[in-house]
């Protein structure tokens, strides 16, 4: 990797490092810390070095992405960084899909009140859209690959 690529790792990791301290707070860098948010009528706790790594790999897939594009797919660094940076986009959201997936159905299970607005159709809506933003990043990730593969064969392997 060249010299220009570390400042641009560096720079990313930073911006999504101070991302994280604009939405999240200060008090987000410490390790017992908490982000709490709303999700319909629910309160989820998470940690807030999760939800900070989180955005670090946000930041990184759509730098990344957006650098891959411009180059044409002809820098062999960027198609890497920008692999790994799908692969864990896909984990997240997989644990995304999860966690709705199991806090609905837990949620619904409970419910008798018909007064209350129905989860289910909306869980599901929420977990398609999920599905379709899976397969979308595996089809980028099949794409990145082949290219990367591609290059990877005609400039080191003869």
């Amino acid at each position: 990797m060249n010299k220009k690529e570390w400042y641009c790792l560096l720079g990313t990791t930073s911006g999504g490092l101070g991302l994280g301290i604009l939405l999240l707070g200060t008090e987000s860098l410490q390790i017992d810390s908490h982000t709490t948010f709303n999700f319909y009528d629910t309160y989820y706790a998470i940690p807030s070095l999760y939800a900070n790594i989180a955005l670090v790999v946000l930041s990184f897939f759509i730098v990344y992405l957006g650098r891959m594009l411009y180059s044409n797919f002809r820098i062999t660094a960027v198609n890497l960084i920008f692999i790994a940076a799908t692969i864990l986009m896909m984990t997240l959201i997989f644990g995304l899909t999860t966690l709705v997936n199991g806090s609905f159905s837990d949620n619904l299970d409970s419910l008798n009140n018909p007064e209350l607005i129905d989860t289910g159709q909306w869980a599901d809506s929420f977990h398609n859209l999920l599905t379709i933003i899976q397969g979308f990043l595996l089809g980028l990730l099949a794409i990145s690959g082949i290219k990367t593969l591609q290059l990877l064969k005609t400039r080191y392997f003869y």
